[in-house]
This record gives structure tokens, sequence and C-alpha cells, in this order.
């Protein structure tokens, strides 16, 4: 099952890129299941880039796997170019940086710098999601 639907694809992306990605030759008339089948590609590679702590990440960080798997998807869809300063391609870079680091839990394993550097937010913190939250009633007295 994908990480994100092809509503919340829509809705992170626009309408008209999401028309765009589901009709590529420009037909008019889109592909039937396209972004489906794209969601369900990026939801494969986070499950091989996660392996078998797939499940605890997805239940502790849904929210940053939803956007991972629209941006992987966009990156599949759009044909998975490599051109120098593309916007999706570093979207699709930035992500899976990121999901190799939360793999093993070791900042910066995955080649370049932590996190891979983010296209849109400067200096990337990650947060384990196995750490007590340091806002809780106990922490605060």
């Amino acid at each position: 099952m994908p990480y994100a639907s092809v509503l919340q694809f829509e809705l992170a992306l626009g309408a008209k890129e999401t028309a765009a990605l589901a009709d590529p030759e420009a037909t008019g008339t889109p592909v039937p299941g396209r972004i489906d089948y794209g969601l369900t590609l990026a939801s494969g590679d986070i499950n091989i880039i996660l392996g078998d702590r797939a499940p605890a990440i997805a239940a502790a960080q849904p929210d940053f796997l939803q956007a991972a798997c629209i941006h992987i998807a966009r990156w599949h869809l759009s044909g998975a170019n490599t051109i120098e300063n593309d916007p999706i391609t570093a979207k699709h870079d930035y992500y899976t940086r990121l999901l190799r680091d939360m793999a093993d839990g070791v900042v910066g394993n995955s080649g370049g710098e932590s996190g891979g550097g983010s296209p849109h937010y400067g200096d990337v913190q990650i947060v384990s999601p196995v750490n007590a939250n340091p806002f809780s009633r106990a922490n605060r007295r």
C-alpha cells in the first residue's frame, strides 16, 4: 500500500501538475492509474531503503513518509531525469538521503552532507522517532 494517496499527491503538487504527470503525452486524456503507479514505485523505493525499520518509521513519521512518497513518485513520473539543478531531482535526492539516514540512525551516511542538504529549508535536523518527547510534562519540571 502506498504511503500517499492520489488525493494527497494532488493536494501537495496541485491539480495542474498532477494532470500533466497523468498525461505525459499531452493528449488531453490522462493515463488511467499512472499516478497510483508512481506512488507504488515510490513506496517500494522507501521500503527498500528503510528495510525492516519501515513499519516503525511509518508509525512514528507518517507525514514525512507521505511527503517523501509524493516527491519520489513525482521524480519517477517526470522521467527520473538527472538534469543539473533540476528541483524535482533535488527533492528526490533530499528525501532519499534522509530516508537512508533514518534507516540506520546515522546522520550523513548517504555519502553526502547530512541529510543531503535541503533544497528549501537550509540546515537539516533529524529527529529520532524513538527519543522521548523533550517537551513532555515530566521533562518540563
